[in-house]
């Protein structure tokens, strides 16, 4: 269920044909490619990797996917999650797929969208689920025990760590990368009901890539959906750093310290 390869320098290529390995896998939750040598060409295979598996979190700090990178691993999980909650606010709609930036302007949105698994339950069809008509009764023996349910496969990601990738205005063509960047990445953070994590630290998104941020986490929250763990550079308006981690303060898969009574 996990897969760690940090530190291991695979870079682009290898991530080829590690993909082409684990593109059938219905097992594995985790996956961690850290400071391995990834630049931008890795993000499109990221994408159609994640969502054509059970990866749920995924681990990539220290490597170089960069503005451009990002933007195309987000891009199936984006779309995916705004179909999502298409569904849930108008059901009896059919959504139509949103127009995704794109910094180079180059490949579609949706070019490795296939055949997906059933989405995840929404945060009104968890409510209901509570009021089941179901009886209970007493358990009789191991027969009484439901198996665990298999790992979901799509384009859905509960945890996102991506700090320290050259996710600023230096290393693309465009001024406003990260702007365009973060909110390709706060369409995500509004509308994925499953997500719970994400950091980006050591990327220097700046003040509006920051207010982009800020708007997405104040729009889950009044949506109803659950509190989410970020963690951003401080190199930003300190009001707005602050805000975003007073709201973004949920747990973290890392653990969270407790605090000493004094």
């Amino acid at each position: 269920t996990t897969l760690v390869l940090d530190y291991t320098n695979i870079k682009d290529t290898g991530l080829k044909q590690l993909s082409k390995g684990l593109i059938s896998t219905g097992t594995l939750i985790k996956l961690s490619l850290c400071y391995c040598g990834l630049t931008v060409d890795s993000g499109d295979l990221l994408g159609n990797l994640v969502s054509a598996t059970s990866i749920n979190e995924l681990y990539l700090d220290g490597n170089m996917l960069e503005c451009q990178g990002l933007m195309d691993l987000l891009r199936l999980f984006v779309n995916q999650a705004e179909m999502d909650a298409h569904k849930r606010n108008n059901p009896e709609e059919i959504p139509s797929l949103s127009s995704v930036p794109d910094i180079r302007a180059s490949e579609s949105a949706m070019s490795a969208y296939g055949n997906r698994s059933t989405p995840p339950p929404s945060a009104a069809s968890k409510k209901s689920g509570k009021k089941s008509g179901k009886k209970k009764g007493k358990k009789k023996g191991k027969s009484a025990k439901k198996p665990p349910e298999p790992p979901r496969v799509g384009p859905w990601l509960d945890v996102l760590h991506i700090g320290d990738n050259g996710i600023d205005s230096f290393s693309d063509a465009s001024t406003f990368a990260p702007v365009l960047t973060m909110r390709l990445l706060g369409s995500w953070i509004k509308n994925a009901v499953t997500l719970k994590e994400i950091d980006i630290d050591d990327n220097l998104i700046g003040d509006l890539g920051g207010r982009e941020l800020l708007n997405s986490l104040e729009a889950r929250k009044e949506s109803g959906l659950d509190g989410i763990f970020m963690r951003v550079s401080h190199r930003m308006n300190g009001d707005t750093f602050k805000d975003i981690c007073k709201i973004a303060s949920g747990a973290s898969k890392r653990g969270k310290k407790k605090k000493k009574k004094g």
